[in-house]
């Protein structure tokens, strides 16, 4: 399936025992809870190779700390997604109300095409957690990739009911407007994904082809020009140079030449 792998970036919410928990008055425990927040932290602003460090250097300690596992699974998620899934499924047997470890085995066996086992998670998150939108998204997700668009619609719409800024039901409910070829659901979805989290480039990019599509150039020119100071693609810049070409905007041409061949004009 991969579903959920294609339309959204890990983004992990829920119940967090370290951070929901009251400070640590042992000094020792102020320190490693620190150690372990900071790692987080790294986590959370996409630095991994530090994240990844910092996690190793808990685990040569011997540490064995529940949000130090769960950290250590979401780095070997990419290359190790069954890996991954082992500890997750431990994370889950050792605390049932934890939500972040259920999130994290539904990526997993996403990403391993578990089907059942997906659709088996889904379900297990809308129980335990009725107001989350992890429930609803994954089963929508699901329903997208096997083409039940009026299922995934009815899921993505009962997500966003839970949660109206929970980012991965916006990228679904994004996905979901491509394909019903509705440009202003899409533009909406998205423009909210900005909002919340204005340093993905992706979403900059699909917003700039919305603009130029819908004839609002300047929006274009504004979020490409965004779009390129997070993330400078030079196939982007080359295929926004020959728009340019076939629009007769000779400078907007050349500007993204010279950035296609790694120059800044």
């Amino acid at each position: 399936m991969k579903s959920l792998l294609i339309i959204a970036a890990l983004v992990l919410v829920g119940c967090q025992p370290l951070r929901d928990a009251p400070a640590p008055t042992d000094p020792a425990e102020r320190v490693l809870a620190d150690r372990i927040a900071a790692a987080t932290t790294l986590w959370d602003d996409g630095l991994l190779d530090q994240a990844d460090a910092a996690v190793a250097a808990l685990e040569r300690e011997g540490i064995r700390h529940p949000q130090v596992r769960l950290l250590r699974a979401r780095l070997l998620l990419a290359t190790e997604p069954a890996a991954a899934a082992v500890v997750a499924e431990q994370l889950v047997a050792e605390a049932p109300t934890w939500l972040e470890p259920r999130v994290l085995l539904l990526r997993a066996y996403d990403a391993l095409d578990r089907d059942a086992a997906v659709a088996s998670v889904c379900a297990d998150i809308d129980r335990l957690f009725p107001r989350s939108a992890w429930g609803p998204y994954g089963q929508g997700a699901a329903a997208a990739s096997q083409g039940r668009w009026d299922d995934a619609r009815r899921f993505v719409q009962e997500a966003l009911r839970r949660d109206p800024d929970a980012v991965v039901a916006l990228e679904l409910a994004a996905a979901v407007a491509r394909h019903d070829r509705d440009p202003a659901a899409e533009r909406a979805a998205l423009e909210r994904i900005g909002d919340l989290e204005p340093r993905r480039a992706a979403v900059w990019w699909r917003l700039g082809d919305l603009a130029a599509a819908d004839g609002r150039l300047a929006d274009a020119e504004r979020h490409r020009e965004r779009a390129w100071a997070l993330d400078p693609r030079p196939d982007r810049a080359r295929a926004l140079a020959a728009e340019a070409d076939a629009a007769g905007d000779s400078t907007a041409a050349a500007r993204w030449r010279n950035r296609a061949g790694g120059r800044q004009p």
